[in-house]
C-alpha cells in the first residue's frame, strides 16, 4: 500500500489526468473523422485509456459507493442500454450501416437443419448415455410428449392441437410477452423461424426454469466507503475491508465497460450524422419505382427490403429492372468477376459470362440508379 502523503499526491493528480481524458473524449467524439487511421484518435482507445485511468484511482484512493436499491440499478441500466442501443441501431440504418448477410439458399438450409436435428438425435440417444452411463435426464421435462425424442417429434407432428393446447397456458404466455417486450411485441415474418427451435424448447418444456425470463434479485446494500476505519486503530491508517461483494461487482463492471468500448465510436458525431453523399443517396432511393424488381447493394437493401423483389448484387441480374450500385466500389469486395463500365448515361455489367445493357436513370455522387435497357 502507498503510504499516505502519496496518497495524498496520487489523488489529485489521477483526478486532474481523468478530467484532462474526458475533454479529450469529447473532441473525439466530435471531432473525428470516422474512419482516421489514428490509433489514438478513436473514441474507443479514449475510453480504455480513461478506464485504465479509473481504475487506478479507485486502487490509489477507493472512492465511496453510496447505498442503492438493486431494482433502482437495473432499471437504470435498462433503460441507458436501451437508449444509447437504439440510438446506435436506428442511426446506423439512416447511414447505410445496415446489411443485406440472405440469399435464399433453401436447399443449404434444409439441409443444415436436417443434419443438425440428426446430431441432436445421434448425442441424445447414443453419444450423451455412453458417457453418463445412464439415459439423457432432461428428456423427462418433456413427458407429457413422449419418453424419447422419437416420440416426442411425433407428438408434435400428429397431434398440434394437443401440443397447442398445453402452450396455452399463464406462465407460458407472460413469459412469451416478457420475451417480445424489449422487441415491441414484434412477432412474425421468416425472420421468426430461426428462433423457433430455442423457442419450442422451453414453451414444451415442463421445467419451470425453461419460462423464467427474470431471476430472483435479493436485497442487498453497497457499503457508503469500500474502507471503514477498524474500532481499535486509534489514528493508524490501518483499516479493515468492509463489503466483499463490491470488488466483483467492481471487475464486471470494468471489464462489462471495456468489451463494450467499440460501442463508444458509433456514438462519434462522424458515425451518425449524415453526410451529403447519404442525403443525396435518399433522393435517388426516392426515385425507384415502387413496383419495381432490383439487384442492390448489399447496404441499400434495408431501404428498399418491401419491394416486390429485392437480390443483394449481383445475383438476379437477370429478373431485375433495375440496379442501385456505388460505382466508387467498383470492382466490389469478393467480387472481381463483375465489372462495370460506363459510357455516358449507358452502363453495362458484366457478370458470369453474360452482359446486361443499362441506362443511368439517376445519379448523386457515385451512387447509380441502373435501368435495364
Amino acid at each position: 500500500m502507498l503510504a499516505p502523503h502519496r496518497l495524498q499526491v496520487s489523488r489529485p493528480l489521477l483526478d486532474l489526468a481523468a478530467l484532462a481524458t474526458s475533454v479529450w473524449l469529447g473532441s473525439a467524439l466530435l471531432f473525428w473523422s470516422g474512419w482516421s487511421a489514428s490509433f489514438w484518435a478513436r473514441p474507443e482507445q479514449v475510453v480504455l485509456f480513461l478506464l485504465g485511468i479509473g481504475t487506478l484511482r479507485s486502487l490509489v484512493a477507493p472512492i465511496a459507493i453510496p447505498a442503492v436499491e438493486p431494482r433502482v440499478i437495473v432499471a437504470v441500466g435498462v433503460t441507458l442500454y436501451a437508449l444509447i442501443l437504439s440510438f446506435v441501431t436506428v442511426t446506423r440504418h439512416l447511414t447505410f450501416r445496415t446489411h443485406a448477410l440472405g440469399r435464399r439458399r433453401w436447399l443449404a438450409g434444409v439441409a443444415t437443419a436436417l443434419g443438425a436435428f440428426t446430431l441432436l438425435a445421434v448425442e441424445v440417444r447414443w453419444i450423451i448415455p455412453h458417457f453418463r452411463h445412464e439415459p439423457y435426464a432432461h428428456l423427462g421435462r418433456y413427458a407429457a410428449l413422449g419418453q424419447s425424442l422419437g416420440q416426442i417429434v411425433l407428438t408434435v407432428v400428429v397431434h398440434p392441437f394437443r401440443t397447442l393446447g398445453g402452450l396455452l397456458t399463464r406462465g407460458r404466455l407472460v413469459y412469451l410477452v416478457a420475451l417480445l417486450a424489449p422487441l415491441g411485441l414484434l412477432l412474425g415474418g421468416r425472420d421468426i423461424v430461426g428462433a423457433l427451435p430455442a423457442l419450442a424448447e422451453n414453451l414444451l418444456s415442463s421445467a419451470p426454469s425453461s419460462t423464467t425470463t427474470a431471476p430472483s434479485i435479493k436485497r442487498f446494500s453497497c457499503p457508503s466507503s469500500s474502507w471503514r476505519p477498524s474500532p481499535d486503530t486509534r489514528g493508524s491508517p490501518r483499516g479493515e475491508r468492509r463489503g466483499g461483494p463490491v470488488s466483483p461487482l467492481a471487475v464486471a463492471f470494468v471489464s462489462s465497460l471495456v468489451l463494450a468500448s467499440p460501442l463508444a465510436n458509433d456514438l462519434a458525431v462522424a458515425r451518425w450524422w449524415p453526410t451529403q453523399e447519404q442525403r443525396a443517396a435518399y433522393r435517388v432511393l426516392a426515385q425507384v419505382p415502387p413496383t419495381a424488381s432490383l439487384s442492390v447493394q448489399d447496404r441499400y437493401v434495408p431501404h428498399l427490403s418491401l419491394r416486390r423483389v429485392v437480390t443483394v448484387f449481383p445475383t438476379g441480374l437477370d429478373r431485375a429492372e433495375y440496379v442501385l450500385v456505388n460505382e466508387e466500389a467498383n470492382p466490389w469486395h469478393g467480387l472481381t468477376d463483375v465489372k462495370l463500365e460506363r459510357h455516358a448515361d449507358a452502363a453495362t455489367i458484366a457478370t458470369a459470362g453474360r452482359l446486361f445493357r443499362y441506362r443511368v436513370a439517376a445519379q448523386a455522387g457515385p451512387l447509380l440508379l441502373l435501368h435495364r435497357s
